[in-house]
């Protein structure tokens, strides 16, 4: 069961290609208002992942469902799309944190 969508298979491939990047799922509950650009309303996404690394972070990860992808809601590019494979998007935040990447498991 995914508690938290496609989040839960972002957060395992995270765990398995980038052990070293410190990941959270996170689920604020009902939607909150949050101060955005220009100190706009805005409503923060229910389900979100947040990963750090050293002095990186923390950034929020989100599923954008509209557009089918992975993508920053946080932090320095934010919007910037990471892709809808969870291993590919979880090697992209390895990379962008700095942090030390496994290689991919390869299929049997």
């Amino acid at each position: 069961m995914q508690l938290y969508g496609q989040v839960d298979s972002l957060y395992e491939a995270v765990r398995a290609r980038a052990p070293q990047v410190e990941a959270a799922r996170v689920h604020p509950g009902p939607l909150s208002a949050a101060k955005g650009q220009g100190g706009v309303e805005s409503a923060e996404p229910t389900r979100y992942m947040r990963v750090s690394y050293g002095s990186s972070g923390p950034r929020r990860i989100i599923w954008d469902a509209s557009l089918e992808t992975y993508r920053w809601d946080s932090g320095p590019g934010i919007g910037a799309r990471l892709g809808s494979d969870p291993s590919e998007a979880a090697a992209r935040i390895a990379r962008t944190l700095g942090a030390p990447l496994d290689p991919a498991p390869t299929a049997e």
